[in-house]
């Protein structure tokens, strides 16, 4: 802060009017008093108080205050207009600093990424009113995030005693972030923005869970697994993902291609399929990472799609029922038996010695299975197979037999 003194002529005007008929009349002004007053010219940091002090005799030890000013535009004029005509005044101005720490000017800075898991410093810098770096701590700084597309956790406030405040942020969800503070209770203007990213792989997850559906049927919408940080963060991973049965409650075997390679994180099983019926989980798992576990799902019986044989045909002698009696059940496509009633027929597939099949050759199924315990063929042969069919349904061929 500094200043300097300089003179300005100050006058006195006196000015007469009066008004008659309506007429405003003014006499010439005339000057009663000309004198020249002191003019102080103050440069200083705005917001500062400055104490302006006289004395009539620099000899003197004793300054008389004259008034307090803040600052709030440099330079600034002050006129002392009470100064004694028939007297001399000396002048010093006092400044005191201005300390007081403002909201309105005080930034927030902090690195601009941060890797979710790990941790960054932000910076509170106090400033007074003027802007000016405040080099005294003792306020009260809080700072606080505001979650935008991520997430993070601010900790306790450590203040430096030098005008500076800091915290250390730890980064969560992948995203944005926006640092805030207030400032002994009033808001800081100033913000900072952050960027949190992924983290390195650490584990596996579903995201879409496999859906209930029918014995080797595909499960629709696709499989999917994701690599993720310790957060759970998406990480854009190529690694190999193998997927299999976890839980296998009803004997089922798992088809499809089981092994994936993840593109940018994101392994996507299309075609799997289930045969039997039960409640299952699926498993999956990577070198390295944390395997995962889906959600439960069951398989149900499908509609009726094929014939299979239950109880084979066996070796017997031409003529004679075949016994034990011949089975053949209705099954979905996954092997599943289909509780239906539909006609079922059987005859002779491979037929070596030119055989003919007697016996009731067309059985109404109950509950799903049809049974035969009347066939005989006449012929000695070896390596007769039977065959079945039924409306709709795909075949089936038994295994080969002996008629002796």
């Amino acid at each position: 802060m500094r200043f300097k003194s300089s003179k300005l002529l100050w006058a006195v005007v006196s000015l007469l009017i009066s008004i008659s008929s309506g007429v405003i009349h003014a006499a010439a002004p005339s000057i009663t008093n000309l004198a020249l007053v002191p003019r102080l010219t103050i440069q200083s940091d705005l917001g500062m108080t400055n104490q302006i002090q006289y004395s009539t005799n620099l000899t003197q030890t004793n300054w008389t205050v004259l008034t307090n000013i803040v600052v709030t535009q440099s330079p600034y004029w002050f006129v002392d207009v009470g100064t004694p005509a028939n007297n001399q005044r000396f002048y010093r101005v006092l400044g005191f600093s201005n300390n007081v720490a403002s909201a309105t000017t005080s930034t927030i800075t902090a690195p601009t990424t941060v890797t979710s898991g790990f941790n960054i410093t932000v910076t509170l810098q106090a400033k007074n009113s003027s802007g000016n770096n405040l080099t005294a701590g003792g306020s009260v700084v809080v700072f606080s995030v505001q979650a935008g597309t991520g997430s993070a956790s601010i900790g306790a406030t450590t203040d430096h005693g030098d005008g500076t405040y800091t915290a250390l942020l730890t980064g969560i969800l992948a995203g944005t972030v926006t640092v805030n503070a207030t400032l002994n209770g009033s808001n800081v203007t100033s913000t900072a923005g952050v960027t949190v990213n992924p983290g390195a792989a650490n584990k596996l997850a579903f995201g879409q869970n496999p859906t209930s559906a029918t014995g080797g049927s595909t499960m629709t919408p696709a499989v999917t697994v994701r690599v993720q940080d310790a957060a759970g963060n998406s990480v854009a991973s190529s690694v190999s993902i193998t997927i299999a049965i976890g839980s296998n409650a009803g004997g089922g075997t798992l088809s499809g291609t089981a092994n994936q390679s993840a593109v940018s994180g994101v392994a996507t099983f299309s075609g799997l399929s289930i045969d039997k019926v039960g409640v299952y989980t699926l498993s999956a798992a990577s070198s390295g990472l944390t395997s995962a576990t889906s959600a439960t799902f069951n398989i149900s019986a499908g509609p009726a799609s094929k014939l299979a044989f239950v109880q084979q045909p066996g070796n017997t002698t031409h003529n004679v029922t075949i016994s034990p009696a011949v089975t053949v059940q209705i099954q979905d496509a996954g092997g599943n038996v289909v509780f239906s009633s539909s006609t079922v027929t059987i005859a002779i597939g491979t037929n070596p010695s030119s055989g003919t099949l007697s016996g009731t050759t067309s059985v109404a199924a109950s509950s799903g299975l049809a049974t035969f315990n009347s066939l005989s063929i006449n012929n000695v042969g070896t390596g007769y197979t039977l065959t079945t069919s039924s409306s709709g349904l795909t075949g089936a061929t038994s295994i080969g037999f002996n008629i002796q």
